[in-house]
């Protein structure tokens, strides 16, 4: 990725923290994870559709997303603290058209590997798999 794609995805990424709330409407597509192995809040999930990055911990402790209709294109992992992202692999599973009323769920294994020299860290999700009901 580019140093400016780089920055635009940032800030887009903090607009979306800023502009989210906790409400939403009960006729658009939803979205859920279940993500392994996030031990706090230094990760969230962005997913094309999410209407911004979301909170693995809150996800995980059973808050529900709201998401627009259409297809999911990418899925991100970001690190707001040090504003990093880390674009993550599209499985098949993932690769879906989204409908009012349906729910995205994204289930995986946080694996975070620290590099040896640097502060620097390498995000993945393990496993990566999405349902839709």
């Amino acid at each position: 990725m580019s140093r400016l794609s780089l920055v635009v995805f940032g800030m887009l990424f903090v607009l979306g923290l800023v502009l989210m709330n906790d409400s939403y409407a009960y006729d658009t597509a939803k979205l859920q994870m279940k993500i392994a192995g996030v031990k706090n809040n230094a990760y969230y999930l962005c997913v094309s559709n999410s209407n911004g990055c979301t909170s693995m911990v809150a996800a995980n402790g059973g808050k529900i997303f709201p998401m627009d209709t259409g297809n999911v294109s990418y899925i991100y992992a970001a690190n707001p603290y040090n504003q990093k992202i880390y674009p993550l692999h599209l499985p098949d599973s993932c690769k879906v058209m989204l409908a009012k009323d349906q729910t995205l769920t994204v289930k995986g294994n946080l694996v975070v590997k620290k590099a040896q020299k640097t502060t620097d860290a390498d995000v993945q999700i393990n496993h990566l798999h999405c349902v839709v009901t």
